[in-house]
C-alpha cells in the first residue's frame, strides 16, 4: 500500500525579514567621498555613520562632499538633470 506523499514546503524567509531594495558598498561610498575603502570602513567602525542606514550614509557622504565644494549625492535636482540611467549609474559610482 502506497502512502500519499506529503507536499514539500517552500522555503520561507525569517519572520520580519525584508527584501533588499538598495545595496551600497564601501567601495561606492569611498568613490563618492574620494577616500580609500579601508578609510571609509574605519570611519564607519568609529561611528561617524551607521553603515546599515542609507540616510546616515548619505548624510555623512554629503557632509564631506559639501566641505569639498562638490554637489550632494542623491540630490533630486541633480538627478533630474541626468537624461539616462547610464549617467545616473556613473554619477553614483555603479558598474
Amino acid at each position: 500500500m502506497d502512502l500519499p506523499k506529503t507536499p514539500k514546503k517552500m522555503p520561507t524567509k525569517p519572520k520580519g525579514a525584508e527584501r533588499r531594495l538598495c545595496c551600497v558598498t564601501y567601495s561606492q561610498i569611498a568613490a563618492w567621498v574620494g577616500l580609500a575603502k579601508r578609510t571609509v570602513i574605519e570611519y564607519a567602525s568609529l561611528g561617524h555613520f551607521d553603515s546599515r542606514s542609507l540616510e546616515s550614509i548619505l548624510g555623512w557622504v554629503n557632509g564631506r562632499r559639501k566641505a569639498r565644494g562638490l554637489p550632494p549625492v542623491g540630490h533630486p535636482e541633480k538627478i533630474a538633470e541626468l537624461d539616462t540611467l547610464e549617467n545616473v549609474t556613473q554619477q553614483i559610482g555603479g558598474e
